[in-house]
C-alpha cells in the first residue's frame, strides 16, 4: 500500500499544476457538500463541511484506476 505523502515523492510521476483533472461537484447543500477528483493518479471523493461559513474537507476517499475490462 502506498500512503499518499509518499506516493508522489520527488515528483517521479511527472505530477504538476499543469496535469489533466477534472473535478464534479456532485451535491452541495448549506453545510455539506460532495465533490469527485479524477485524474492520472486516480479517483478521489470528498466530503466537505461548512464551519463558520468556511468550506473544510471533512473526508478523503481515493484508489488508483480500476484495471481496464479490455
Amino acid at each position: 500500500m502506498r500512503f499518499s505523502t509518499q506516493w508522489n515523492a520527488g515528483n517521479r510521476q511527472g505530477i504538476d499544476e499543469n496535469t489533466p483533472k477534472e473535478i464534479q461537484v456532485i451535491e452541495v447543500l448549506d453545510k455539506t457538500a460532495i465533490g469527485k477528483l479524477t485524474a492520472v493518479w486516480g479517483i478521489d471523493y470528498f466530503q466537505l463541511e461548512k464551519n463558520d461559513g468556511v468550506w473544510q474537507i471533512r473526508h478523503v476517499i481515493w484508489q488508483s484506476h480500476p484495471p481496464s475490462d479490455g
